[in-house]
């Protein structure tokens, strides 16, 4: 969707953003790069004008940079500018249909069958591969809840396992378990210890862009740390001793896009929701009861 949209021919470009920097200054790249604003718009000019001085502890020249150039580019609107109504969190709870009951129950009963079968006891249960065989199961579930029956169209009934460890070739499983790493909790370098930002891995990745690591004990070694490593002929290393193995990896979610899932047309409401997880159902349901002059 975001090559998509930068590749939209337009007179005129007009981004509107509450934050535009969140996690890192590469946030603003992905602005830059929809609002062509040359040459910002190209990540490897952007790090090394700006975020190269900002890692490098020239914080002031940075923040002076930035502020030059978003000060040509940003309209910004205190918060007293509005008054918004306070924040209120409604919680709805759903229930299963009988069948996405069923479902749920066989793929929660096969997990824990699993998890005591490759984590006897006395093993070390904190093991990267252990961890990746947990998250992964517990994602399974998730998606069960989000998908209902749907979830046989786009996932394995059985989740895939790992070796314990010593027995997998970490290269083979790294993506996978930074992947779920990633929906666990926020990846922060090691090194830099900047996060990884998921906006950025919505561009496009240089094709000479060094891959970042990721290492069997679960650190993560961005990009511009490897490639810095690299040209220092230094070694990658986790900071253990003994280092544990590490492998290149993919930031991209362009495999995560294309996989979609196909829904019925919202044309008819009663006969699309039909064969619709309970919790799509649930909020359609919700949204229709709302009056008329409600925005959804």
């Amino acid at each position: 969707m975001a090559k998509a949209i930068c590749f939209l021919p337009a007179t005129s470009r007009w981004a509107v953003t509450g934050t535009p920097i969140q996690n890192r200054l590469g946030d603003l790249v992905a602005l830059l790069k929809f609002l062509q604003v040359h040459p910002y718009g190209d990540t490897g000019r952007f790090d090394a004008d700006i975020t190269h001085l900002w890692k490098t502890g020239e914080v002031e020249e940075a923040v002076k940079r930035l502020k030059r150039l978003s000060g040509c580019l940003l309209l910004r609107r205190p918060k007293e500018t509005i008054n918004l109504p306070p924040r209120r969190d409604l919680r709805c709870d759903v229930e299963f249909s009988v069948d996405e009951r069923a479902l749920y129950n066989e793929i929660k009963s096969r997990t824990i069958a699993n998890f005591t079968e490759t984590t006897p006891e006395g093993t070390d249960r904190s093991s990267s591969t252990t961890f990746v065989n947990i998250i992964q199961q517990i994602n399974s579930l998730r998606m069960i809840c989000n998908m209902g029956l749907r979830y046989h169209s786009r996932y394995d009934n059985t989740p895939a396992e790992f070796g314990s460890q010593g027995q997998t070739n970490w290269a083979e499983v790294a993506q996978q378990a930074f992947d779920f790493q990633c929906e666990a909790g926020s990846i922060i370098c090691q090194l830099c210890l900047s996060s990884l930002d998921v906006t950025e891995t919505l561009l496009d990745e240089p094709e000479n862009q060094t891959q970042p690591r990721f290492s069997q004990c679960l650190r993560f070694i961005c990009s511009e740390c490897t490639q810095r490593l690299h040209r220092g002929s230094k070694s990658i290393s986790c900071g253990h001793s003994p280092s544990h193995p590490t492998a290149p990896i993919s930031t991209s979610h362009t495999d995560l896009e294309e996989a979609t899932v196909s829904m019925p047309l919202m044309d008819d409401y009663q006969t699309s929701l039909i064969g619709l997880p309970s919790k799509v159902i649930s909020l359609v349901t919700q949204l229709q009861a709302q009056p008329a002059d409600v925005k959804w």
